[in-house]
């Protein structure tokens, strides 16, 4: 099969860009036929199809003079993304374009072209963008609400970079856009949280649920005696949480794998000596720290849709205390791969620390749960349910 796949990053930046790059490199040792279409970036990994790649924006360094006046017409509708997807288009017909991340960057100019072109679009929705302008649902410590009336929302909150301008032009954007992404012929939701909330926007028959997968292969650590977090380090992931809770148990140890925007202030506001702050690392190191911890913990604070990392954690065996909160639960079942805590509640996710540090039965417990977790969700799973989905709309 001849397969296009379109992500805004083509380089390792977070969770979507991670799926779409091990996506595309299994699909191609399985025999199909593959092609990219994304931005350029120093940090690229290396393809043929780079040359059709559309210019590097970054919306974060957004100054308001003629260079934001062109930006903020790209975020509507990128020219330059559909001309080059037609050059593309051009010397390579697909059979399915599956589609990530393509918000703001390449803009949905390029799905219009996909559906001129009789292409079957298939998207993978890996945040809430297409419910509301704040990917995320959260702003300020709150959770927002989809079925109220989600522009005002972020308005009134100045959601989008705590600006009221920021917010007016992505609501617009967002409003403007709808129409496009009416014409995906299918919507994978890697949650049934996530399908739940993209069903008041549209239609059911449209979404299918299919949870991520994991390259990881199933590991045996011998556990040490630390809590490791490995994420994003920011404001709703729930890492201020998690540091309360580290100055309440002086006797456990923490280990924070990760970079982000709150770090710099988080480190300097908990100066810790049994917390260890690890920065970024390579996938191998991270199974292995992920591997000989105690637990992984994910105290989000924002409604999670089907975090890797969990997954990768599964592989290793290692069990997982993580807040109810929006598709985590469908992934750690309490008391069976993990532990459950109210997002947000410092006292319960002590509470659980202190459970699998003192009870060696019940951490062989969860253990076991967390190895036997891990099978649901291997490529090989992932890869036939999906080849199902691509050869329906073809």
């Amino acid at each position: 099969m001849k397969i296009l796949l379109i992500n805004k990053f083509h380089y390792l930046q977070g969770g979507a860009d991670r799926h779409y790059l091990e996506l595309g490199q299994e699909l191609e040792k399985q025999g199909h036929q593959m092609h990219y279409f994304s931005m350029h970036h120093p940090n690229n990994l290396v393809t043929s199809d780079q040359k059709y790649f559309v210019d590097y924006l970054n919306f974060g360094q957004l100054h308001f003079d003629l260079t934001a006046i062109k930006k903020i017409f790209r975020l509507f509708y990128s020219w330059q993304a559909r001309c080059r997807l037609a050059k593309l288009l051009r010397q390579w017909q697909p059979d399915i374009a599956h589609l990530h991340n393509i918000y703001h960057q390449l803009s949905p100019s390029i799905i219009s072209l996909l559906k001129k072109r009789g292409i079957p679009t298939v998207m993978t929705v890996h945040d809430y963008y297409l419910i509301n302008p704040n990917y995320n649902l959260f702003h300020q410590n709150q959770i927002f609400d989809p079925q109220r009336n989600l522009y005002w929302q972020v308005l009134k909150n100045k959601a989008i970079k705590d600006s009221y301008l920021a917010s007016l032009v992505d609501i617009v954007a967002h409003f403007w856009h709808r129409h496009y992404y009416r014409k995906i012929d299918c919507f994978v939701c890697p949650s049934k949280y996530l399908a739940r909330r993209l069903q008041l926007v549209y239609p059911q028959n449209k979404i299918i649920i299919l949870p991520n997968f994991t390259f990881s292969s199933a590991q045996n650590y011998i556990p040490t005696n630390y809590f490791v977090y490995v994420g994003r380090i920011s404001k709703e992931k729930g890492v201020a949480t998690l540091l309360q809770v580290a100055a309440q148990l002086p006797r456990s140890r923490f280990v924070i794998v990760g970079e982000g925007p709150a770090r710099v202030s988080l480190q300097k506001q908990y100066a810790l000596t049994n917390v260890e702050w690890l920065g970024q690392q390579s996938s191998d190191k991270i199974s292995k720290i992920i591997g000989q911890a105690r637990a992984l913990l994910i105290p989000s604070e924002w409604p999670e849709n089907c975090p890797l990392v969990i997954l990768e954690s599964f592989a290793t065996g290692t069990p997982v205390i993580a807040s109810n909160i929006g598709g985590i639960p469908e992934l750690v079942i309490d008391q069976f791969n993990g532990l459950l805590f109210k997002s947000g509640d410092q006292m319960a996710l002590q509470q659980n620390i202190e459970k699998i540090s003192s009870q060696v039965q019940l951490r062989e417990q969860l253990r076991q749960g967390a190895s036997n977790s891990f099978s649901q969700y291997t490529f090989a799973i992932y890869y036939q349910k999906l080849m199902s989905i691509y050869e329906s709309l073809l």
